[in-house]
């Protein structure tokens, strides 16, 4: 019998440990109890691999030949995960679970898939019949490459974990308060909404890969949300900035011409000359994307191969390309020696490469001819206007040239390690970069790019703070000039879109010259992608989407990018496509800890899930050195742990909380919490002298208002409480996001002050709306607790959930 779609042998594989089914025949059963769920869900006959023969088949104590692939080619493959599965050492592991997961990774469909409800899954879909130990666990999602989401059969009381049983005897006594009967209905449903989206999969169409600006800082007075969306601040969305993302997310036209340029090597004894090796890897990756028949991959995500030693064939997989390009530099006085090479893949080996000996002014005509001889050697012809565009010189000044393309590297360097972590930048890495544009205007006060460039370079410091406000008049005048020398110059545009989204705020304006930039040069799909962004602040939702899906078509495997998208999803409160997109940038950039924490706000939004919420915690902990420490406050208070989370307030650093305002606005939580109302008191009443004294300085600050609000309102001053919530709110209007935060400060004020009904509806507007609230986080966070008993909060809670 084969199964319902073409080619595949079974519909589903049913995966399992023996000793699992010896003791009372529990996998049997279950397999029989599902095949009648099956019978009664679809109309078709669905076929179900289970082998029960302890002496034939595939099970771990016989030997099993060539069979076992054509019988793992099935739709879905179902783990029944136990306390002896996630045994790297078993058959069932070895040969089951880890085959399944490499072959349906490269069959037609693809592991991961896309349902009609728009969210990812696998079709690995687990079924879990024990509380499984930390390091299994951690196994287990080494392996599948994300967190375990499981449909668990577990009878769970005081010292007792054993699969739950399809006739109980005290099911009320079940602590899970799961039934088998709904369990195994929930299975074929699973199993049902996989088959029907693989039926209507076109083959034409890509695989879901599940591929990742920055983390998120929520506002204080938001706090929440605060601790488990921490990291970056959200509106770094346009993290990748113009160098940051080279022109080149192209669609793939054939992946026998994908390639990726790895940093150069610097060979010379002078260490500055590294950030000229950068530029170097740049401008060739730059002038290899304006060929159409090459798929180039950006260097945000060759970037980190900087200093690492992976082979080749990893390299190459992980960034899914058949070419690597790589090389070397030397320099002497004013001789240079710059050594590429293009190597294939698979089968590795070098298919050209060659050692050029120059002057230093000749930097360009090299790395020109670099580009020229590997395009010749892959068989991806220029077009005579292609041709035009590479031979075209910024200018003609060697030595402004060389000092450009420096600060260019030294510029996109600096913002990339400053958005992913690095705590080595600092206003002295953006002000080098500046000094470098100065002299390349020196050797030539025409060189409109490199004005262009430099305005970039002052709004991102300026918005980094790490240059002062001067920079943001000196940013319109560099751009003015470089819009002066060359009108048509898309990099200006592109410059001017920064002025107004990173200096002024104006993001109407911002869009405007994105969308010039875009129209002027109509295969950079960056410019979509800061378009995509600028329609996400301004609140127009579904243009945003539909814009980075345009992006995402040149599958960019960048885990800024795809951590952003990540964070847009959970806004739309869409979760599992959020963990979907977190789950790749962290598979990409494992020790940045953005994705883990934007993936647990994601997990929490969906499920509540304090305890997976935890391990992944951990887990990202030991990955990235980062503690997590506000997070972890957060599921303390989650779990009603607050003498913990006091504890952990007590011991915090410098680093872990913002300002010393937002520390006393956790202290006042907690005590609260605890009952002890006069300690409460004195912490909101030290958070209200430093906001006030913040605000002196910052008046027009939307989140110092709003954390002024919470401090009023734990100090039961009602109406000033109100009225710097509203005021957050209305200062917050041009920005949809922060907006987003500043109304669910407004509601949480409300709660305090005893405005349940404004609470309410506030509450359900954002449910209604694009926010980080979801009915799970007002379900465990024990600030919506006194609504809790109010028939209005208990209805909407219902109505949401089944949404």
């Amino acid at each position: 019998m084969s199964s319902i779609i073409e080619n595949y042998t079974y519909d589903i594989f049913i995966s399992y440990r023996q000793k699992d089914n010896k003791y009372d025949g529990w996998v049997t059963e279950f397999v029989d109890h599902l095949r009648r769920e099956l019978e009664a869900t679809f109309k078709e006959e669905v076929n179900v691999y289970f082998d029960i023969n302890p002496h034939d088949g595939l099970l771990e104590t016989h030997d099993v030949d060539a069979s076992l692939k054509e019988k793992l080619r099935c739709l879905v493959f179902i783990p029944i995960i136990s306390q002896t599965y996630c045994d790297s050492k078993s058959f069932a592991w070895q040969h089951e679970f880890c085959a399944f997961n490499k072959i349906s990774r490269e069959d037609q469909f693809g592991r991961d898939i896309r349902l009609a409800s728009g969210n990812v899954t696998s079709r690995v879909l687990p079924v879990r019949i024990h509380e499984i130990e930390h390091e299994d666990r951690a196994l287990i999602e080494q392996e599948l490459g994300g967190v375990l989401r499981s449909i668990d059969f577990i009878y769970k009381s005081a010292g007792v974990n054993r699969p739950l049983r399809a006739n109980e005897d005290h099911p009320q006594d079940n602590l899970n308060k799961t039934y088998y009967r709904d369990q195994i209905n929930k299975v074929a449903n699973s199993v049902k909404e996989i088959i029907n989206a693989l039926k209507k999969h076109d083959l034409n169409e890509e695989k879901v890969v599940r591929s990742p600006v920055s983390e998120k800082s929520k506002p204080i007075g938001n706090l929440k949300n605060t601790i488990i969306f921490s990291g970056l601040i959200i509106s770094l969305l346009l993290i990748l900035g113009y160098f940051l993302l080279p022109k080149l997310l192209k669609p793939a036209i054939k992946m026998d011409k994908s390639i990726a340029v790895l940093p150069f090597e610097n060979l010379s004894s002078d260490k500055e000359k590294a950030s000229f090796c950068d530029a170097i890897a740049d401008i060739i990756t730059n002038q290899l994307s304006e060929n159409h028949g090459l798929r180039v991959i950006g260097r945000t995500s060759t970037l980190k191969y900087k200093d690492q030693k992976k082979n080749i064939k990893e390299i190459g997989a992980e960034l899914g390309v058949n070419y690597i390009i790589r090389g070397n530099f030397q320099s002497q006085d004013d001789k240079i020696r710059i050594n590429a090479q293009l190597i294939r893949v698979s089968p590795e080996g070098q298919i050209w490469g060659d050692i050029y000996d120059r002057e230093c002014s000749d930097i360009f005509e090299v790395q020109s001819a670099i580009s020229e001889q590997i395009a010749e050697k892959l068989e991806a012809v220029l077009t005579p206007e292609e041709k035009k565009q590479a031979a075209k010189r910024p200018t003609k000044n060697p030595d402004a040239y060389i000092n450009l393309i420096s600060a260019d590297a030294l510029s996109n360097n600096s913002w990339y390690f400053l958005l992913t972590g690095n705590k080595f930048v600092d206003s002295t890495s953006f002000e080098s970069a500046i000094q470098m544009y100065d002299k390349a205007i020196m050797f030539d006060p025409e060189f409109a790019l490199a004005y262009a460039k430099r305005a970039i370079a002052r709004s991102w410091g300026y918005y980094a703070r790490y240059l002062d406000v001067t920079q943001v008049d000196k940013c319109k005048q560099d751009i003015d000039k470089a819009l002066e020398i060359d009108k048509d110059l898309a990099d200006a545009k592109i410059a001017l879109g920064f002025y107004y989204y990173y200096c002024l705020g104006d993001y109407q304006k911002a869009m405007v010259q994105f969308q010039k930039a875009s129209e002027q040069d109509p295969g950079n799909s960056l410019c979509l992608y800061y378009l995509a962004i600028v329609y996400r602040r301004i609140g127009e939702w579904e243009k945003s989407k539909n814009m980075m899906q345009k992006v995402l078509r040149s599958e960019p495997r960048d885990a800024l990018i795809l951590t952003n998208i990540g964070m847009s999803y959970l806004l739309m409160h869409n979760y599992d496509t959020a963990i979907y997109y977190q789950d790749k940038a962290s598979e990409i950039m494992p020790n940045w800890s953005a994705p883990y924490s934007n993936k647990v706000g994601a997990l929490l939004s969906k499920t509540g899930n304090t305890s997976e919420a935890r391990i992944m915690l951990d887990s990202a902990t030991y990955k990235t050195g980062k503690s997590f420490l506000r997070a972890k406050i957060m599921l303390d208070i989650y779990d009603g742990k607050f003498g913990e989370a006091l504890n952990k307030v007590a011991s915090s650093g410098n680093g872990d909380f913002s300002s010393t305002g937002e520390k006393d606005i956790y202290n006042a939580f907690i005590y609260s919490y605890l009952n002890n109302q006069h300690k409460a008191y004195q912490y909101y009443d030290s958070a209200r002298v430093f906001f006030i004294n913040q605000l002196a300085a910052s008046p027009g600050n939307a989140d110092l208002y709003g954390s002024l609000g919470i401090a009023y309102a734990g100090l039961a001053d009602k109406a000033k409480a109100i009225e710097a919530g509203k005021k957050a709110v209305e200062l917050s209007g041009k920005n949809k996001i922060f907006e987003g935060d500043m109304r669910i400060n407004l509601a949480e004020i409300y709660t305090m002050t005893g405005d349940f009904e404004n609470s309410i509806k506030s509450i359900k507007y954002l449910l209604d709306n694009p926010s980080d609230l979801s009915v799970k986080l007002l379900q465990i966070d024990p600030s919506w607790k006194p609504l809790a008993s109010r028939p209005d909060f208990q209805e909407l809670v219902r109505k949401y959930s089944a949404d």
